[in-house]
């Protein structure tokens, strides 16, 4: 949520769009969003964050996947490299003239005139 409040737009759809902006995956947008978001992730997020995942401490039900999962693998995967795009992208888009407040309109323009 912070990222949200500082950056603005509607809750973490222009961030996932900004991290997945060059991925080739198909509905890397949508698991990316899952994993950030989804309800089914609540206890996977809730593991990651006290690190429970990380010492197999994980109880019956902590840990969901996203199927299929060779696409949530390359998601990832590809969103992690993206990682410099994303951060080019809201730097940008933080320092252009545009007077939109909504980021996706801005990363559009952006888009097209590629």
């Amino acid at each position: 949520m912070l990222a949200v409040e500082k950056l603005g737009g509607e809750p973490f759809q222009p961030i996932i769009m900004a991290m997945t902006f060059n991925n080739q995956v198909q509905n890397s947008d949508e698991i990316i969003n899952q994993m950030i978001c989804g309800k089914n992730l609540d206890k996977t997020r809730e593991s990651y964050a006290t690190r429970r995942l990380g010492y197999s401490e994980v109880a019956d039900g902590d840990f969901a996947i996203i199927n299929p999962i060779p696409n949530w693998v390359a998601a990832v995967k590809e969103t992690a490299v993206n990682l410099p795009t994303t951060i080019e992208i809201i730097s940008e888009w933080k320092k252009s003239y545009s007077i939109s407040k909504r980021f996706v309109i801005w990363l559009s323009s952006k888009a097209e005139s590629r």
